[in-house]
């Protein structure tokens, strides 16, 4: 794994573009039912990948609760598969900063393989907030790099993060019960389960005729250990819609599109 720091720009005020390398390969824990990478995997990656990436740069979690009594939290995360990924497959992935504006940066992690072709790719948003009262911090207030440049973003169109249709009749398809192993070091719900709720609303027969290609989810609110939690669904033009309510109102959105 490497941290790196290209030094670009001319005269006394000069740009540093950060990213972080690593090199995984895929175990066989690492597989769905169909003996591929399974979506699961795939996100719990890009999430390491963000982590040890703003460590690099002293701004992950725990040092920002510590000395900034700070938080970042996901907003977004967007994920396109573009190839199949199987056992032993070894993957090439690098993190960079795509964006960022005075409270949020744009984050994309991007994996490929020997032949240097992306075999899915993910970018993320990220905002700072306050680690007592949860309000929206300014990154300059936080440890960040104050000369970091943003790099240019290898996410396929559309690059940006849509707009998920929430004014479209919804079906209540699943119940769950927030456990302990599905809660951060915060106690809140981790970004991952969320995936997972949505995930297993459908069965194993779907996944053998459907693969996912793009998926993307809003954290628009928190959940916490022992919370429960209403599962919607809809299909509309293809795209398999979702949002997660607490106690009547919706803390997630997603959406995703498969190809049989």
């Amino acid at each position: 794994m490497a941290m790196c720091a290209l030094n670009e720009g001319k005269g006394m005020k000069l740009k540093m573009k950060y990213f972080y390398e690593k090199k995984y390969e895929i175990g066989f824990s690492h597989l769905d039912s169909n003996f591929n990478l399974s979506v699961i995997s795939a996100l719990d990656f890009v999430e390491d990948m963000m982590t040890e990436y703003l460590g690099t740069m002293k701004s992950d979690n725990l040092y920002l609760r510590q000395y900034c009594q700070a938080l970042w939290v996901v907003t977004k995360t967007k994920i396109c598969f573009c190839k199949k990924i199987q056992w032993r497959d070894v993957l090439f992935a690098k993190s960079s900063i795509v964006g960022m504006k005075s409270i949020r940066i744009e984050l994309e992690t991007e994996f490929r393989d020997k032949c240097n072709e992306i075999v899915f790719i993910a970018k993320q948003e990220l905002c700072p907030i306050d680690y007592i009262n949860r309000k929206i911090r300014r990154i300059q207030t936080i440890s960040f790099p104050s000369d970091l440049e943003c790099t240019a973003s290898s996410m396929p169109e559309p690059t940006d993060f849509q707009h998920i249709k929430n004014d479209i009749p919804m079906d209540l398809v699943q119940q769950v019960r927030v456990l302990y192993t599905e809660v951060d070091h915060n106690g809140h719900t981790n970004n991952v389960s969320y995936i997972r709720y949505i995930l297993n609303t459908m069965d194993s027969a779907f996944y053998e005729k459907h693969e996912i290609k793009e998926l993307e989810i809003h954290y628009l609110k928190e959940s916490m250990e022992e919370n429960t939690l209403d599962v919607y669904k809809a299909v509309d033009s293809g795209n398999y819609i979702y949002q997660i309510q607490k106690e009547g109102q919706c803390i997630v959105e997603a959406i995703w599109k498969t190809e049989e």
